[in-house]
């Protein structure tokens, strides 16, 4: 995997996080927006379809009210009660059947003629007994009929002059096959959408579905609302688990709801089709266009950095300089370490050169030897940095390799170098020039912080119990490279000379030599 690939990937990666979270929050934005708007409309077309009913239902009331005021005391004359009822049942349209009964229950009169075998009979229905009962106008919940059917029956009381009850003309509506059905029907519903009436007691009056009339579906979650008397709106899971839309309106007055629904599903068809328009047209122009324009782009970026870093593998060559020179670093990485190989391929030639003739490494500690300080002076120098030395010695060391003997003298050359790590700092060399002496060069490195550090190595070492009931102790001492005043050498010979003030003032001590103040530490 190389650096223009991960651009590519990446930026290809962004723009379709982009493109994707785009399109998605479009749809949940426009689904929502649908959902409402189809919540909002369905719950309109309830209240308008209740309007309807009940302007309906009233005027079928009004029919019998009239009718019953024409029959005051007719009982007795059943011609003009048979011909009231026949013009009420042919001539209005709003019942499937019309009936005359008198204060006992009995049929006098019905209409039409198939019916005419149950005159005289008396209704045992569950309308009759509510209309006989409260003798009053009113329209009963669902109920099966004599004649088999399931109906609602509307009646109205009829009196004498003086006020006696003498029955009820009352009037049926089949739920399965009336005008009520198909004043219904004829609503324009599209697109999935279909009403449905139910009964406060969650009985089906109306159903597009003929077989469910009359099923009783108190469970629906919108059922539930109307048989509370609540209308609004909401999405539901229908008692056949499919997700609605539905609006609905209570009907107080008739002790029924109306309920308008679509399948979610129907509502957002449209916009899946929209959002599959919208994918078809940018997948073309994404292909051929975008990705293109990205792969360029990643070429271009990765450029510089590419050719740095295969002539970065050369680096021993002759031909290398005059290569990383021609390389264009447009941008400020690309630039920065154009500018740094070349400033550090110099040093890496010595330190190639001085790699092959031997090592720089002190075999006891793992530290630089003297061919190792040498180089990393070398270094120093050609990079013309400042830097600060800590020379420091291990205080009676003879007498640990004569008490202990030199195998664990040499622990304690190993523990003392393991101290210099801890302390020192990634760029700084850490050197073992003698027996027991070391020396640590800092580059970029004020007088004070190396007065500090060789500081903290003293106390480290003094408090360290590197060999128990034998404290042990170094003297060190500091000195600062800053001009060109002073040789690298001369400042190490003054880094000694403290340290041999330091052992000769009483050891366990640090003795800095003050830096030129006209040259600081760069």
């Amino acid at each position: 995997m190389n650096l223009r690939n991960l651009i590519f990937l990446l930026v290809l990666g962004s723009s379709l996080l982009i493109v994707l979270t785009t399109l998605s929050t479009a749809y949940h934005v426009q689904r929502e927006a649908l959902i409402n708007g189809t919540l909002e409309d369905n719950q309109l077309y309830a209240s308008r379809l209740a309007k309807t009913l009940e302007h309906y239902l009233q005027d079928a009331q009004h029919a019998l009210d009239y009718m019953a005021s024409r029959m005051d005391g007719a009982a007795k004359d059943p011609l003009p009660v048979r011909e009231a009822t026949r013009q009420l049942q042919q001539q209005n349209y709003y019942f499937n059947s019309v009936f005359r009964v008198d204060a006992t229950g009995h049929v006098i009169s019905i209409w039409p003629g198939h019916l005419q075998y149950l005159e005289s009979q008396r209704l045992d229905s569950p309308g009759n007994t509510a209309a006989l009962t409260r003798q009053q106008p009113l329209i009963t919940p669902p109920y099966m009929s004599n004649a088999g059917n399931l109906i609602v029956q509307m009646s109205c009381p009829i009196r004498d002059a003086l006020g006696h009850y003498l029955g009820y003309l009352g009037g049926s509506i089949y739920l399965h096959d009336s005008p009520l059905q198909r004043l219904i029907d004829q609503q324009p519903f599209q697109n999935g959408a279909y009403v449905y009436v139910v009964s406060t007691q969650g009985q089906l009056i109306y159903h597009p579905e003929p077989q469910r009339i009359g099923e009783f579906v108190p469970q629906n979650p919108v059922v539930q609302q109307l048989m509370q008397g609540k209308s609004g709106s909401q999405r539901l899971i229908n008692t056949r688990g499919i997700d609605m839309l539905a609006g609905y309106v209570a009907l107080p007055s008739l002790g029924w709801g109306i309920v308008v629904q679509r399948p979610t599903k129907c509502t957002l068809t449209s916009l899946d089709t929209l959002m599959q328009h919208v994918i078809d047209h940018t997948a073309p122009l994404f292909i051929v266009v975008l990705l293109p324009l990205l792969l360029g782009l990643a070429h271009f970026i990765s450029r510089p950095l590419r050719q740095l870093a295969d002539n970065s593998l050369n680096l021993d060559s002759n031909s290398c300089i005059q290569k990383l020179q021609a390389v264009s670093g447009w941008y400020y990485e690309a630039q920065r370490m154009k500018q740094a190989l070349l400033q550090g391929i110099q040093a890496i030639h010595v330190q190639i050169q001085q790699l092959k003739v031997d090592a720089n490494q002190d075999v006891l500690t793992g530290l630089s030897n003297r061919r190792g300080l040498e180089l990393a002076l070398n270094t120093l120098t050609a990079s013309g940095q400042g830097f600060s030395a800590i020379a420091l010695d291990i205080d009676f060391f003879k007498q640990v390799n004569d008490a202990y003997g030199h195998t664990r003298g040499d622990q304690v050359l190993q523990d003392i170098a393991q101290i210099m790590r801890l302390q020192a700092k990634g760029k700084d060399t850490l050197c073992r020039t003698g027996g027991e002496e070391f020396l640590i060069l800092l580059p970029q490195t004020s007088l004070t912080d190396a007065c500090t550090l060789a500081e903290q190595l003293r106390h480290e070492v003094e408090t360290c119990p590197l060999i128990p009931g034998h404290p042990l102790s170094i003297s060190l001492g500091v000195a600062s490279y800053a001009s060109s005043s002073t040789s690298p050498e001369q400042t190490l010979m003054q880094a000694d000379q403290a340290l041999y003030t330091a052992k000769r003032t009483g050891r366990n001590r640090v003795v800095c030599t003050p830096a030129e103040p006209d040259h600081p530490i760069s």
